[in-house]
């Protein structure tokens, strides 16, 4: 295997949510559909001051 398997993207490619390419609302209705109870999510961007609650207001401002 070659590269870096960490799983971790670069800091210029972190953004809080609802801000990157995942379209979280079709997400979370499939997950639903599914019987999917319990959802996690993870937040990497570093400023976790500004970042933490601009991803927790988005993700709760959906209706699904």
């Amino acid at each position: 295997m070659e590269g870096d398997l960490s799983g971790r993207a670069p800091s210029e490619h972190m953004v809080v949510l609802g801000k990157g390419q995942v379209d979280f609302k079709s997400l979370l209705i499939a997950a639903r559909d599914s019987n999917i109870k319990y959802f996690y999510l993870e937040d990497e961007v570093e400023d976790v001051k500004t970042s933490v609650p601009e991803s927790y207001e988005y993700i709760t401002s959906l209706t699904y």
